[in-house]
């Protein structure tokens, strides 16, 4: 192409000169003939110079396209990237998504199995009840309670807040288990309520007198903690809560374990 133009630009030129000097020979010899030649080679030129013109103006025109071309190929391949990166991440949403649903579905299920062992824990704790002294079921009152709510409350309080319920029952029944418990309280034998101080001995026995200790009676969880009448023992038992409460000297207090 550059050749091209160059022998153009080489042979505008000659015809140009040659131009120059035809008018003085076409003029001298006034031939027609010369006349015509020198119309035709001037045409001749001016197609020459308008090939020109249009060949660089070609040449622009296709560095400009080449450049067009580059920038939208460059486009092309950011505009490939994104589709495969939105594929991607697509793909890694659906598979996240899918795996949310399989965790969700298996936190569901060990929930489900949670509860169900919580429930059966509870259970166990609400048949104690028959068998529990009554200053132990009052302190566990506020747990006994909440273990008897209705399937769908329990499930609004939640599995953790059950369990800490739980804990904090059996805590306390361990408690009591474990020590010597002291109370005052009102208990009633054959109808009849009387004013007494009573002393656990943890969940086995318990042993209760009035004030005067000419009346006492004995309990144990084996009998439900049903007190049975026996006004012999008032001063042993007496005695026995004096030692309790730091009352009276320490002394070897001998009293049955069995309700007769």
């Amino acid at each position: 192409m550059k050749n091209l133009i160059k022998s153009q630009t080489r042979l505008i030129f000659l015809l140009n000169a040659f131009l120059a000097i035809c008018p003085y020979q076409i003029v001298n010899a006034e031939d027609e003939f010369y006349s015509e030649i020198r119309e035709t080679i001037s045409q001749w030129a001016q197609t020459l110079k308008e090939i020109q013109t249009a060949e660089e103006d070609w040449k622009s025109e296709s560095l400009l396209l080449e450049g067009q071309k580059e920038s939208l190929a460059a486009e092309e391949v950011d505009l490939k990237n994104s589709i495969k990166l939105a594929k991607e991440e697509r793909d890694s949403s659906d598979k996240d998504s899918v795996e949310l649903v399989n965790k969700k579905k298996k936190l569901e299920d060990v929930t489900k199995l949670i509860d169900s062992e919580i429930t059966k824990f509870e259970n166990r704790i609400l048949k104690l009840n028959k068998v529990l002294p009554r200053p132990l079921r009052d302190k566990i009152a506020p747990q006994y309670e909440t273990m008897r709510l209705s399937e769908e409350k329990k499930k609004e309080i939640g599995s953790a807040k059950r369990v800490q319920n739980l804990l904090a029952a059996v805590t306390e029944i361990e408690k009591f288990q474990n020590k010597i418990t002291d109370v005052s309280e009102i208990i009633k034998v054959k109808d009849i309520e009387q004013q007494v101080d009573t002393l656990y001995f943890g969940l086995s026995i318990a042993y209760a007198v009035n004030k005067t200790g000419d009346w006492a009676a004995i309990a144990t969880g084996n009998s439900g903690w049903e007190f049975k009448e026996r006004k012999e023992l008032g001063e042993k038992i007496k005695q026995l809560v004096q030692i309790a409460r730091k009352e009276g000297e320490i002394d070897f207090v001998e009293l049955e374990s069995q309700v007769k």
